[in-house]
Formats: structure tokens, C-alpha cells, sequence
């Protein structure tokens, strides 16, 4: 047995990953994470203002209407409109603040909006729009359904719930590259 041999090839199959490791460390060190999430994409959006959101109905009234137990409420806008965020034991739905009545899922038209008002100027207009029901791809662990929009821009994926209308996820080409090199660090 050639004991030479036998050391380079032990010394190739240390030595590959530890390459691995530091190339992928260099990474993690240039890009900070809050760009590997695509927080640079996302619009500056003052908090709402309790003036704004000024419902004409309780939260008791719109918990009445239920047919399941109210477990949490967070006032949001959608679209400029008022609405309520809700909990329940059947999971979230919106509601409208005015009549408490449910608001339906996203159509396409409302999630380019959505888009449009949530994310920076650049980004511009997406080149495909996808519904997402099931199957959702690996970059993607979120609720579904939800609406995949392209945009050609850092190779920008934008997932928005269908459901609650938020932008859930901003996935870029450096997040990516991230998610493959930290399989590997």
C-alpha cells in the first residue's frame, strides 16, 4: 500500500471542505444578512396612525359574526383600506373594520398593487405573477396560497399571502447563492 497516496487522498477529501468553508464564510462576511433577506427591497412604510384606523364596529361585534372563537386581532390597512387581521381557531382571515364582514383572498390586479406600494421604486413592474396553492418551492416555507411576483431585479421573488394580502417573503439571487453556501458552512 502506498501510504503517499492514501495521504493526498485523505488531504483532497479535508481539504475540499474546508474550501467549502471559508469561500462560504467570505460570503456571509461581505453581504449583511438584512440584504441576503431583501430588507433593501422593501418600501419605508410609516406605522399606521390610530387616526387612520378608526373602525365603526367593536371587536366584539365582529367577534358575534364568527362562527369560531376570536384568538387574536391586529389592526392593519390593505390597499388604504381599514380592516382587521384576525385569529381564530380556524386560523387568519381579514375582516373588513367598517362591516366585519370577511374580505376575499388577493386577486392578481391587488397583489401588483400590493407589491407596488411595498417595495422600492426600483424594483419597477414584475415580469410574471404566479399563483401559488401548493407545492411551494424550497425558498418559500410560507401560508399558502399565495402570489409569487418576478421582477428582474436581483432576481427578485416577492411571495404574498393570498389571505392576509403581507408580503411575506423577498427572495433575491444573493439568497440563493446564500442558501446553497450555508448548506455547506
Amino acid at each position: 500500500m502506498n501510504w503517499r497516496r492514501v495521504h493526498n487522498i485523505l488531504g483532497l477529501f479535508i481539504a475540499v471542505p474546508f474550501i467549502f468553508w471559508t469561500l462560504s464564510g467570505f460570503f456571509f462576511t461581505l453581504y449583511p444578512i438584512e440584504t441576503i433577506r431583501g430588507a433593501h427591497l422593501r418600501a419605508d412604510i410609516p406605522p399606521m396612525e390610530a387616526s387612520v384606523f378608526a373602525p365603526s364596529l367593536s371587536l366584539s361585534e365582529i367577534e358575534a359574526k364568527l362562527d369560531t372563537r376570536l384568538i387574536g386581532a391586529e389592526p392593519m390597512l390593505r390597499l388604504g383600506k381599514p380592516v382587521w387581521k384576525l385569529q381564530t381557531e380556524a386560523g387568519w382571515s381579514l375582516h373588513a373594520a367598517d362591516t366585519g364582514l370577511p374580505i376575499d383572498a388577493l386577486n392578481k390586479d391587488e397583489a401588483r398593487q400590493i407589491a407596488r406600494f411595498g417595495l422600492v421604486p426600483q424594483m419597477g413592474t414584475p415580469i410574471r405573477i404566479d399563483w401559488l396553492a401548493e407545492d411551494p418551492p424550497r425558498e418559500y416555507r410560507g401560508a399558502l396560497p399565495a402570489w409569487v411576483l418576478t421582477y428582474q431585479q436581483d432576481g427578485a421573488r416577492v411571495y404574498i399571502r393570498a389571505d392576509t394580502g403581507e408580503i411575506v417573503t423577498i427572495r433575491t439571487r444573493n439568497w440563493r447563492i446564500f442558501d446553497i453556501f450555508w448548506r455547506f458552512h
